[in-house]
């Protein structure tokens, strides 16, 4: 009846300091647990996201323990993807959980590289490991941990200039109507709302129109679709070279560019657009 209150007091003397001849019962119950508890996003841009693969270490002992070591190691679709160690020591409280976080930053690119991700895929499977050591008299004691998961990959949507389409031409009235065709191409795992767009139109090298689309496109995760832009124009503007190649159906200098906002599973990210070419009117 005495001696399993006393086992606190010895994990205390283990932990603190202890007799070398001081014969110890098994003292697992007192061992510090490690589990592995969540991954933590953080910023995110169209290159990568941070991260911290978060920790929970149980010390179920009186006193706080020391943490000499660490390190851990992240395989991505079963191979080596990144790794490290800390040897700079953690101290943890007594009676309690403790967090340790794994920072890093994930490159979208090497993920999707590492694990063969197929265009229309919003994840990638991972697993991760590693090694707590902690201080005792008796040296340093090292306790394993692992676990799996999935992470989060994005794509970022691509846009070019198809064509250019004249709906209707009134040199009489010095008015023209336009139709922009636009290729959206969504290779991300959700679908793409392309969003708050602040566009501008050069033709001929000759900045001619300027606007907004509040919501410019919606494409699906793995496809692609064209989207028609109207645009309004003024004959008197545009010059005589630009008219001519309008009138003729012949091949003419596009370049549209926007500013717009993306949602993503990680958040609304800014998306810069820039795309020149030439096109044949039709």
């Amino acid at each position: 009846m005495l001696a399993r209150p006393a086992l606190p007091l010895i994990a205390v003397v283990l932990l603190s300091g202890c007799p070398k001849n001081l014969k110890l019962p098994d003292l697992s119950a007192y061992t510090p647990k490690v589990r592995f508890d969540r991954v933590d996003l953080g910023k995110a841009d169209w290159n990568g996201v941070d991260a911290e693969f978060v920790l929970s270490v149980d010390n179920p002992n009186p006193v706080g323990v020391k943490l000499a070591k660490w390190s851990w190691d992240l395989d991505v679709a079963g191979t080596d993807f990144l790794a490290g160690a800390n040897d700079s020591g953690a101290e943890l409280q007594a009676r309690g959980a403790s967090e340790l976080a794994i920072p890093t930053r994930l490159a979208f690119k090497d993920l999707i590289a590492t694990a063969q991700a197929a265009k229309g895929q919003a994840e990638v499977p991972f697993a991760v490991s590693g090694d707590l050591g902690f201080n005792t008299p008796l040296g340093v004691v090292t306790v394993p941990w692992k676990d799996a998961g999935t992470l989060p990959v994005l794509r970022k949507p691509r846009i070019r200039v198809q064509g250019l389409r004249v709906e209707k031409l009134d040199l009489l009235g010095g008015k023209v109507n336009l139709a922009l065709d636009l290729g959206v191409t969504n290779e991300g795992g959700g679908t793409l709302d392309l969003d708050d767009v602040a566009w501008t139109l050069d033709l001929g090298g000759k900045r001619v129109a300027d606007g907004t689309a509040p919501n410019l496109a919606t494409v699906a995760a793995g496809q692609e679709q064209t989207v028609s832009l109207p645009i309004g124009l003024k004959v008197v503007e545009l010059g005589s070279s630009v008219v001519n190649a309008l009138k003729n159906k012949s091949d003419l200098p596009v370049a549209f560019g926007a500013d717009a906002s993306v949602g993503t599973p990680l958040g609304a990210l800014p998306l810069n657009i820039s795309e020149s070419t030439t096109v044949k009117v039709k």
